[in-house]
């Protein structure tokens, strides 16, 4: 079959198609259609795969956005609401259940709500990522309306909300504008912001809500082929749906969707087929994920640009014979040729054995991955060692690989036990990370604090430290399962918002805190509570929503996640918890850290 080259030099490809097809985030790349066909050098890893013919249309992540209302926040909202949102805005809190229709029997109406100082209207705004299905969470951001009134964000919730694409506040019909996704869920302020200054105080108008939006409106993903060819559009769907045999795809449109906007060209999708490929016409494939892929579809559409084209008759073992010469030389593309490997199966790990023991660290670390997301034993043996080796640029990755290699059984995760008392911070995280995927572990104990957020108690004999999260799963993590309190103590912040205290002679911590005024109505103070002088106890206790229990006392004092977060710094700040504290950094900031070899944290609060 005659091969079809773009002109693109190597310098080129490398940074487009790559480049492109390597990182953690899929982009389309965009070429002009040249005037003249020169000789095309394309370097190993890339060559003759699928990246070599096409890109991905679709795979690149997609900004929204939305109008919504945050309750729940006392004195420091604002009752300024633009006049082309009120309709909408009424509209939105009856059908997300705020308020009784106006055939219902509240005494409360839209206006009262959206008036009153304890609610705000917001702008809420994410990124849905590439190839999402229906039902992938992502975070949102929440901001204050510029020109109101708001003081803070800070114990709000953001009640249901719909997500556009280009919304402007021009737009006076939003309800005509299509949903691509819903928001909502409790609002997490930075807590280490110095609220005292002019400069902090106006960050506590912007909040994030962690894995607060869902996608409603599938994004499917095709491959456009850079030169339209019937007949390779039909290698590429048949090579794919070789790779992925007995996978079904994950097409499902949404309840209401519309079925004449699902591709580029205009034509209705495809119905739900068990195809991971299906090509549409010369220049248009259509990729359908596979149900094992939906937590991972970003490493499926990844795959699939590396998998080789001219794998008949022993094609694949002779490339993949290649590869292993092309990634022991200077400047190799080791991902791109990783997944190459990776993208031929298990018939090829015969091939890329040998490299698991090399002197080049790089090839020996790639080679082992291929391997090891081809479930060989070989290779989980060869990361467990990485894993433990304290000076290896790839020990982070080398958990990480572990975590995902689920099909192992027990295999990693005695070594991953072994980690949680390792001198690096970062290594403690991962290892923990790691070891949750594996699923139960008598090392870690889960405690459910409300429906917003948990609590996870880590038993390790390292060294003490708090670690909360801010994007995806809400959190807080204690490495130590009895982590003190020092006395004496007295923490009374200026909001008021909790006040503890405790004296050398009491055996007991005293909290208690001024409850949120809600709407129309009027603050009160909560009885107090009495907690043993540890960490896990006072973190049930503020975060427990205030509801009375089976005895009939009441089990909480209801703070958010971020108040909750923000209290637990302070205390760390303050000296009264002896333990490091340690915040989550945001997914493009790790990403960066785990590129790198360098030695440090990866959290820090001093990050914002």
């Amino acid at each position: 079959m005659p091969r079809l080259r773009i002109a693109l030099t190597v310098l080129a490809l490398a940074a487009g198609a790559a480049g492109f097809i390597s990182c953690d985030e899929i982009k389309p790349v965009t070429t002009q259609q040249p005037t003249s066909r020169p000789k095309t050098i394309v370097p190993p890893g890339v060559v003759g795969t699928v990246g070599e013919f096409a890109h991905p249309q679709g795979g690149d992540s997609m900004g929204v956005q939305g109008y919504g209302v945050v309750v729940g926040l006392g004195e420091n909202g604002s009752g300024d609401v633009p006049p082309n949102l009120q309709n909408y805005l009424t509209q939105l809190m009856v059908r997300n259940g705020l308020i009784a229709s106006s055939g219902g029997r509240t005494s409360i109406v839209p206006e009262q709500i959206l008036r009153d100082k304890d609610t705000a209207v917001v702008i809420v705004q994410g990124s849905i990522p590439p190839g999402a299905p229906v039902g992938t969470k992502f975070d949102l951001t929440v901001k204050a309306l510029p020109g109101t009134q708001t003081l803070s964000l800070d114990g709000g919730m953001l009640f249901g909300c719909d997500m556009q694409v280009a919304l402007t506040m021009a737009v006076t019909d939003l309800s005509s504008v299509k949903s691509w996704a819903s928001g909502r869920g409790p609002i997490f302020v930075n807590p280490f912001d110095n609220r005292s200054t002019t400069q902090e105080s106006a960050h506590q108008r912007i909040g994030t809500v962690p894995g607060g939006g869902t996608v409603t409106h599938p994004r499917p993903v095709f491959l456009e082929l850079r030169s339209p060819d019937y007949r390779m559009a039909s290698l590429i769907e048949r090579s794919v749906n070789q790779r992925f045999a007995g996978q079904s795809g994950s097409y499902e449109p949404a309840p209401g969707a519309a079925k004449d906007t699902m591709t580029p060209s205009g034509t209705p999708p495809m119905p739900h087929t068990q195809k991971a490929a299906i090509a549409h016409s010369a220049g248009l494939v259509e990729l359908q994920i596979p149900q094992s892929y939906r937590e991972d579809y970003g490493h499926f559409i990844r795959l699939v640009m590396h998998i080789y084209l001219e794998g008949s008759n022993g094609g694949d073992e002779r490339y993949a014979n290649q590869l292993v010469n092309a990634i022991q030389q200077p400047g190799a593309l080791f991902e791109d040729i990783s997944l190459t490997w990776e993208a031929m199966g298990r018939q090829i790990l015969p091939v890329i054995r040998p490299l698991y023991t090399c002197d080049n660290a790089a090839a020996a670390y790639f080679a082992a991955r291929a391997g090891l997301r081809l479930q060989d034993d070989m290779a989980v043996e060869v990361f467990k060692n990485i894993a433990q080796q304290n000076n290896s640029p790839y020990q982070v990755h080398a958990i990480t690989e572990l975590g995902d290699a689920r099909w192992a059984a027990t295999q990693p995760t005695l070594v991953l036990r072994g980690l949680l008392a390792n001198k690096s911070d970062i290594v403690r995280l991962e290892a923990y990370e790691a070891l949750l995927k594996h699923g139960p572990c008598s090392a870690i104990e889960r405690i459910k604090i409300s429906h917003d957020f948990s609590l996870d108690v880590v038993d390790t004999e390292g060294g003490f430290f708090m670690y909360a999260t801010r994007t995806g799963e809400s959190k807080l993590v204690l490495f130590g399962r009895k982590i003190p309190i020092l006395k004496p103590l007295f923490y009374s912040p200026a909001d008021e918002l909790v006040t503890i205290s405790g004296k050398d002679e009491d055996d007991k911590v005293q909290l208690y805190r001024k409850m949120p005024r809600r709407v129309m109505g009027s603050p009160e103070i909560s009885e107090s509570f009495y907690v043993p002088y540890c960490v896990t106890d006072l973190v049930k206790t503020l975060g427990s929503p205030p509801r009375k229990g089976s005895d009939g006392k009441v089990e909480g004092l209801g703070l958010t996640y971020s108040q909750v977060v923000g209290v637990m710094y302070n205390l760390h700040k303050a000296s009264y918890i002896p333990s490091d504290f340690l915040l989550q950094q945001s997914q493009d900031v790790q990403r960066m850290y785990l590129s790198s070899s360098a030695v440090g944290r990866p959290d820090s609060p001093e990050e914002e």
